[in-house]
């Protein structure tokens, strides 16, 4: 039976035909489940259809394309700003202000952005920086959860992310995690092509902080242990206070709000202990 004619007084679906705008289908029906339902009903390949959410003249897209950032995508449909995605490095360094980000963990993370107009490394080689920083920073993430997106962002324009988001400056700015583990200047460098490795961490921290860790370490904080990679133990667990002194903020030290998870890993590492990938150590 032919589904009843819509009524443009309620929110509702439309599957319409991206390359022609043609409306293939509608439903009253709202939420995930529905837009995958249409879009798999519709039986067009990947990214021939888009799913809107019509309310009364606005018209949503609420699928994305591969190219989209699905945060900053969902935040500017939020605050009725403009996102503006491009397809490529070689779209990104055509436009006066074509910008790379590099985003990690689903868009919990900004790792690294720059002027696409700076960036003479290859597209591949971001792929891989994306890949290697994950790794770094989020080590046990699946598969896919960091993207090289090229988008419209004018200088000093912010990137909506978790962690604090990120920046687009005139030079290549790089988030606060690798810059404390002293990564900061290579990964500039891979970035303007000026070398093709990353350098390996040199974690910037005090000589105290060093010492609390090791002596986390040993205590084993059941809560966290896993997030830093510390092989689980029977023995005695910090207590709150004893988590408190061992991580306390830097207080300002180099400019750091924070002492990161990786930079935690990397200390134990370089102090001769045992650190697993945190996804091992849950195990």
């Amino acid at each position: 039976m032919a589904e009843p004619p819509i009524d443009v007084g309620s929110d509702y679906l439309e599957l319409v035909e991206a390359a022609t705008g043609r409306v293939l289908a509608t439903s009253r029906a709202l939420g995930p489940a529905e837009v995958s339902r249409l879009l798999r009903e519709g039986g067009l390949p990947e990214g021939a259809a888009d799913v809107y959410r019509v309310s009364g003249q606005q018209h949503t897209r609420l699928t994305l394309r591969p190219h989209e950032s699905a945060v900053r995508s969902m935040v500017a449909d939020s605050d009725g700003t403009t996102y503006e995605p491009l397809l490529s490095l070689q779209d990104a360094r055509r436009d006066p202000i074509g910008a790379v980000v590099i985003e990690g963990d689903d868009g919990g993370q900004i790792h690294a952005t720059a002027p696409a107009s700076i960036v003479a490394c290859s597209e591949q080689r971001l792929e891989r920086l994306a890949t290697e920083l994950e790794e770094i920073a989020w080590p046990g993430n699946e598969t896919g959860s960091v993207r090289v997106f090229f988008e419209r962002i004018r200088a000093d324009g912010g990137v909506v992310g978790g962690m604090g988001g990120g920046v687009v400056t005139g030079g290549v700015w790089v988030h606060g995690e690798f810059r404390q583990l002293g990564m900061g200047r290579s990964i500039t460098r891979v970035i303007l092509g000026e070398a093709d490795e990353l350098d390996a961490p040199e974690p910037d921290v005090t000589e105290g902080f060093t010492r609390r860790v090791v002596a986390a370490y040993h205590g084993r904080p059941s809560p966290f242990w896993w997030i830093f990679g510390f092989p689980q133990s029977e023995g005695k667990s910090l207590t709150r206070d004893d988590w408190e002194s061992a991580f306390s903020q830097p207080h300002g030290y180099h400019g750091y709000s924070r002492w990161y998870s990786s930079t935690v890993r990397e200390v134990a590492r370089r102090a001769g202990l045992e650190v697993l990938r945190p996804d091992d150590g849950k195990k």
